[in-house]
């Protein structure tokens, strides 16, 4: 196997792991959530690790916001991240940004607030903990 093919497989890994946490087996999860966990690893893929683990910090953030606002989901979706995305993109989004705002708002409609809450948290702790320092040479 290449390292490419390697370094995908440990960040599903870290992924899965994180999300096994609070939701359980990932044999048991429901097919919502296995979509959701489909989507997120495929959006690391498409975006690659440095523009994903960006985007992911603003959307914890926004995460956060939105559950000491106690607003509901959709809200928080088109308000909380937006504004993260603004404070650190500008108002003129990327192709990319877009691409990965549109699937979050997609696992909104795939899970409940809760689950969604924990689903991002847990991307970002994976991508926090698959991001490996390079070993002196």
């Amino acid at each position: 196997m290449t390292d490419a093919v390697l370094d995908r497989l440990f960040r599903r890994a870290d992924l899965t792991r994180a999300l096994e946490e609070h939701f359980g087996s990932c044999r048991t999860w429901s097919l919502r959530m296995q979509a959701a966990s489909s989507q997120l690893e495929t959006l690391k893929d498409l975006m690659g690790s440095a523009a994903y683990s960006t985007f992911m910090q603003c959307a914890g953030r926004a995460v956060d916001r939105k559950e000491t606002a106690e607003s509901q989901l959709l809200t928080m979706h088109r308000d909380y991240l937006d504004r993260e995305l603004y404070k650190h993109y500008g108002r003129e989004l990327s192709e990319t940004i877009k691409v990965a705002w549109a699937v979050t708002f997609a696992i909104t409609l795939l899970l409940n607030d809760q689950e969604y809450a924990h689903t991002i948290k847990a991307a970002v702790q994976a991508d926090q903990d698959s991001t490996v320092s390079p070993s002196p040479a």
